[in-house]
């Protein structure tokens, strides 16, 4: 005979806990959303934007602020080409301005909650409380909260490397050749945002082969060729493509490492790593591993769990091996995957008292130390430094026959009115070769290049052991003012002036 007492009871602490969950998950957007207006510019702002700025305007790509690198001041081949390309139309439909392209991510975020929704209902066929966890994890994590906020391709391809992902499980269960088709699409589509996409393409073959879906695999990599082929119109020129191959395999964010596969065998070794750069990722990871290692037996057995397992592992051996280093921003590739995971077994698992505490408490752990350097990354106003930066162009006449050296989030403001060269490209330039220029040599190089000002942070400065005196001159660049943040250097020979 049923106890209706207890079977009350125990409807009504799951309705009080999915209550609770909700109010989390309130939370969890609410600590989003206020992060939103007080966003510093990030460098990649600035990089991508001005090269959106570029193709916009002349229909191709160039920079001015990597100015004597692998000659992008007169064409740069190697972008990430759909990234940039919605940029620009982002430009021509709503105007210039930083936060016109932070907001494209957005739209991304919504794409993959709605795909991970319906992806929970019909593929998993989860509770509310699994949705509501993920949501929670998802918002919560200051990876998200960043670069979702930020105009790189990253929140783009976890989203379109999803849906691929998505259409792929649909496709071997339903065996519908329109989905095949629609996977292959969106993995190449993934791989136009950025070449690293790539991973999506080799992650999704490869479950083919290991589920032995060998008549889909065909049709699965000519969709995905489709997909990217759009990659490919700038640079059909044979005199193109050999700039493009130039730049390529020159390209200052690879190494060695990309092209052996000794550096790919050393980086399959370290991509742990990449979870332990700080204590938020860690944490992640620690929640992740830990629940798979208790329910392995529950995630083998099922297959939907066990395909997901699988095609996460995919994705982090694809990432260890294409991409550069071990930055933290490339886990968003794989992030959907191990957040649904953690949802999906973190309820069983706090069913067991013991456990409880342990898990609730790294739940706790993860939040905070998110929420700390979510609130790290909003302390900036863009208005007032774009005011800052308008305020001196003005102050100092710069004009539109002035070519200046700047730190590179002066493009939001004197894009066009200006040629801007960034400091960036210095140290691409010099530290990368291991001979850095200090002192007179530093701004010697600007003469020939007839730069009317420098404009230097203290970052700068102390990165190039320099201490200005206030009307010294250094080469033929006199120091002649500190506005705000920055010192202020005119181009002003010594000849002339005395």
């Amino acid at each position: 005979m049923i106890n209706i007492s207890l079977l009350r009871a125990n409807t009504h602490n799951a309705t009080k806990q999915v209550a609770l969950l909700h109010f989390v998950g309130f939370l969890a957007l609410v600590s989003f959303i206020i992060t939103l207006p007080n966003r510093w510019i990030t460098v990649d702002d600035a990089w991508f934007a001005e090269q959106a700025y570029w193709f916009a305007k002349l229909g191709f790509v160039r920079s001015e602020l990597f100015e004597g690198i692998l000659n992008y001041e007169e064409r740069q081949f190697v972008y990430h080409k759909l990234h940039i390309w919605q940029g620009a139309l982002i430009t021509k439909l709503f105007g210039w301005g930083p936060y016109f392209f932070k907001a494209i991510g957005l739209g991304y975020i919504l794409i993959l909650l709605g795909s991970v929704y319906y992806y929970l209902k019909t593929q998993l066929q989860s509770r509310n409380d699994v949705w509501l966890i993920f949501f929670i994890l998802f918002f919560f994590n200051s990876l998200v909260v960043q670069h979702g906020f930020e105009y790189r391709p990253d929140i783009m391809m976890m989203s379109t490397g999803f849906l691929s992902y998505l259409f792929l499980r649909k496709a071997m269960t339903q065996r519908r050749i329109v989905f095949i088709i629609s996977s292959g699409l969106l993995a190449g589509i993934t791989m136009l945002f950025h070449l690293n996409g790539v991973i999506f393409i080799a992650a999704g073959a490869s479950l083919l082969l290991l589920y032995k879906e060998h008549r889909y695999l065909p049709i699965f990599t000519m969709a995905s060729l489709v997909g990217i082929s759009p990659y490919l119109y700038e640079i059909i020129n044979p005199v193109h493509f050999n700039t493009f191959l130039h730049q390529f395999l020159n390209d200052p964010a690879l190494s060695e490492d990309e092209f052996s596969i000794l550096g790919w065998l050393k980086k399959l070794l370290l991509e742990p790593k990449r979870y332990f750069h700080h204590v938020y990722d860690s944490l992640m990871f620690i929640l992740f591993a830990s629940l798979i290692w208790l329910n392995w037996k529950k995630v083998r057995q099922h297959t939907e769990l066990n395909t997901i397992l699988l095609y996460f592992g995919l994705l982090t051996l694809f990432v260890a091996i294409v991409s550069p280093g071990s930055k933290t921003v490339y886990l968003l590739y794989t992030m959907p995957y191990l957040l649904i995971l953690v949802s999906t077994l973190l309820i069983p698992t706090l069913t067991t008292r013991k456990r409880q505490n342990i898990f609730i408490t790294l739940c706790l752990l993860y939040i905070a130390t998110n929420l700390g350097h979510s609130y790290s990354i909003s302390q900036k106003q863009n208005a007032e430094t774009i005011a800052q930066h308008q305020d001196i162009a003005q102050k100092y006449e710069f004009s539109k026959n002035d070519k200046i050296m700047a730190p590179i989030i002066f493009v939001f403001n004197q894009m066009g009115q200006v040629q801007i060269q960034s400091y960036i490209s210095y140290l691409i330039k010099y530290h990368n070769e291991d001979t850095p220029l200090y002192g007179d040599a530093f701004f010697e190089q600007f003469i020939a290049g007839k730069k009317s000002f420098v404009l230097l942070s203290p970052p700068m400065l102390e990165d190039l052991q320099l201490e200005p005196v206030l009307g010294k001159h250094y080469a033929d660049y006199q120091y002649i003012a500190k506005e705000q943040d920055l010192y202020i250097f005119k181009y002003s020979p010594i000849h002339l002036s005395t």
